[in-house]
């Protein structure tokens, strides 16, 4: 069994993911102790992840000082048998890397199989029948917003809108964790009589993996859904803080960037951001 501590975002868990899925051994997880602790739930989804559980090193620790990204693959088998490694594609990929150059002896898989019940399955059905195309919205929360300059109130009402009246026949989802329940809400208000679903802070992580499948498209604050979106084969609108600018295509298909069903970029005012969704990726005739 190998034993790895990984960082605890679910998007960082994602790139992990699909290098670890193509290893065919069984894993020990050690997650960082960062909060809010929201991951462990989604790496005991995979059938591979056989005991997980929060470490106490954070996430500096761990990313920063990781296994390199040149190491072999049975180096790094054979070191995480014997005692517990650092496993993070972060910095690698935030300098611009492609994620096929990190441990290049191991396939990466950008689409790899994310387990969820038929129960998840039925209340993404019952969200949908409610729904007609289906676009999710992704805001995080007050604190994140500030600290990363994202966009406020205002900015995300503008762009609901404006969609909404180049397409009428759409619907809005809603998502996020409970912590981020009260920008949500108070965006909910103000959004008012444009059709949305809330569903912030009501659902599992396996919940929102079976949303995000069957969304149209999807606009979100850098987080792992977005992530997780493209994983799935959803379009995806990602925003990105300018420090982590090297991210931007360092990790999704490359297929989804050039046919642009994937879109990495900074926040920018709502207008560049409309103008690219309907001229350069005609969301209009896509919904």
């Amino acid at each position: 069994m190998l034993n790895l501590r990984i960082p605890a975002g679910i998007g960082d868990i994602s790139w992990c993911i699909s290098k670890l899925c193509n290893l065919n051994e069984e894993l020990n997880l050690y997650i960082s102790a960062d909060n809010p602790r929201r991951s462990l739930d989604f790496v005991q989804l995979f059938p591979f992840v056989k005991q997980a559980q929060y470490d106490h090193s954070n996430f500096h620790s761990i990313v920063n000082h990781s296994l390199p990204p040149s190491l072999p693959k049975e180096t790094l088998i054979r070191l995480s048998k014997q005692a517990r490694q650092n496993f993070s594609l972060n910095r690698f990929l935030e300098q611009g890397n492609r994620i096929e150059n990190f441990m290049p002896e191991i396939p990466t898989n950008l689409h790899y199989q994310i387990p969820t019940s038929e129960e998840d399955k039925k209340f993404a059905r019952q969200v949908f029948q409610h729904a007609e195309n289906p676009v999710g919205i992704y805001t995080s929360n007050y604190i994140n917003i500030a600290n990363w300059n994202g966009w406020h109130l205002e900015e995300w009402a503008m762009l609901i809108r404006e969609i909404h009246k180049n397409i009428k026949d759409i619907t809005f989802i809603l998502l996020g964790a409970e912590y981020d329940r009260e920008f949500t809400d108070d965006l909910s208000k103000i959004i008012e009589p444009i059709p949305h679903i809330n569903l912030c802070g009501k659902t599992s992580i396996s919940q929102v993996v079976e949303i995000i499948k069957n969304l149209k498209y999807f606009i979100s604050y850098p987080c792992g859904l977005p992530i997780l979106a493209n994983v799935l084969n959803t379009p995806v609108l990602m925003f990105y803080p300018q420090h982590l600018k090297g991210l931007h295509n360092s990790w999704a298909d490359q297929n989804s960037i050039q046919n642009k069903t994937y879109k990495g970029c900074e926040f920018a005012p709502v207008n560049i951001i409309l103008k690219w969704l309907f001229e350069e990726y005609k969301l209009n005739q896509k919904i």
